[in-house]
């Protein structure tokens, strides 16, 4: 009970008791009128002080209740980029021992060729007199040529296990970085058969309770009416090629082969951007042949 409250009630005790007293010597209508009209304003002043009170206990359950799911929000997202990095730590050593096995087998194959290289060269010394059996061992010898002196390729691998082929020596056709808080179109014009590497950081504070959301975005139940694509994490980083109507999840980084031509654009998943400080720096590299 406030002091006003409280101020208020001895006011309203002090008019009673006077009314009271008055009203036990004039015993007519008008001061039985009074009495009760005292009493009336004491009784609303005491219900409005409780309905108050109400109003405040009911308020400072819904803050508890709110700061529970919050905690609880925060927990869950804390396990999953947990394991989300124990994924990557995974990919990352699986796309190590896919490289050791790769060069094991390119050694291999090259001490092949050199012994059918050399097999050809006999068979050549052989045939020198026929013209026909020369031009089959000159095939022969090319071929050994090419096989013994491969074009290395690299694997590239993003965060959800996704990969692409590139030639070890090969640059990219385009490199760009850009930040990216809203819908941002890139200006990038994707062919069919382009290959296409995305690799973002940054941080956006996503509102007051969420706190900060990287590329990955953050994984909140109450925060899908929030979402544009719902069943993605919110503040995840997505993309789309033009013509397309739907967002692809890209996350902390993405890999893929284009199918079909458009320009490359960025939105962040969330529909009430207004409230957002921050952005993701986002680097796009297209190999193309």
């Amino acid at each position: 009970m406030d002091k006003l409250s409280l101020t208020l009630i001895i006011l309203n005790v002090i008019i009673l008791v006077l009314t009271v007293l008055w009203a036990s010597r004039d015993k007519g209508f008008e001061s039985k009128i009074a009495v009760l009209v005292a009493v009336a304003g004491l009784i609303t002043i005491i219900f409005d002080d409780v309905n108050q009170k109400k109003d405040e206990i009911l308020y400072q359950n819904q803050l508890g209740n709110l700061g529970k799911e919050v905690k609880s929000c925060i927990e869950q997202n804390t396990k999953l980029e947990e394991e989300n990095t124990k994924l990557e730590q995974k990919i990352v050593q699986l796309g190590n021992n896919n490289t050791v096995n790769k060069t094991t087998k390119t050694t291999n194959a090259r001490n092949e060729n050199v012994g059918s290289g050399q097999q050809s060269s006999i068979q050549g010394d052989k045939n020198a007199t026929n013209t026909g059996n020369g031009q089959q061992n000159a095939i022969i010898g090319n071929e050994n040529k090419q096989i013994n002196n491969p074009v290395n390729s690299v694997s590239l691998i993003d965060s959800h296990g996704n990969t692409i082929n590139i030639k070890e020596d090969e640059k990219p056709a385009i490199k760009k970085e850009i930040s990216v808080s809203e819908d941002t179109d890139t200006g990038i014009e994707l062919r069919a058969g382009d290959r296409v590497q995305i690799k973002a950081t940054g941080s956006i504070r996503v509102g007051a309770f969420l706190g900060h959301s990287g590329p990955e975005g953050i994984q909140c139940y109450m925060c899908e009416r929030y979402n544009i694509v719902k069943q993605f994490k919110h503040g995840s980083l997505m993309f789309k090629r033009s013509g397309l109507s739907s967002w692809e999840y890209c996350g902390q980084s993405r890999v893929f082969t284009v199918a079909s031509p458009g320009e490359l654009s960025f939105e962040i998943n969330d529909n009430e951007q207004g409230n957002n400080i921050g952005y993701y720096v986002v680097e796009i590299q297209v190999f193309r042949k």
